[in-house]
């Protein structure tokens, strides 16, 4: 769910499906470990020309999330609070969020 009419999904992204290459290596391999392939991405179009703060609401409380460029690099980190992500988005812009959860065993 977003809170705002000025952004829209334009598309939802499986991270199993995502070629290796597309994505960037972890710090951590124990971070890598346990976010695995546990989640999704977003891509998001502001669509009103305006800059947004925007709330991406889930029905489940994320552990990572970040902002990424097309070849999936990280931007930034975003923030979380409770079960909603935190996007800043310029005029016109079009970003991925990846959104990624814990498995426990």
């Amino acid at each position: 769910h977003l809170n705002t009419k000025g952004v829209q999904l334009t598309r939802v992204m499986n991270l199993k499906n995502e070629p290796p290459e597309s994505r960037e290596p972890w710090e951590d391999e124990s971070e890598a470990a346990a976010l695995s392939d546990s989640g999704f991405a977003v891509r998001r179009l502001a669509t009103e020309g305006r800059h947004r703060r925007v709330k991406l609401a889930r029905f489940r409380k994320p552990d990572h999330a970040r902002q990424r460029d097309f070849r999936g690099c990280t931007l930034n980190d975003l923030p979380i609070e409770e079960d909603v992500v935190h996007v800043e988005m310029m005029p016109y812009e079009i970003a991925d969020v990846e959104i990624r959860f814990d498995v426990k065993p």
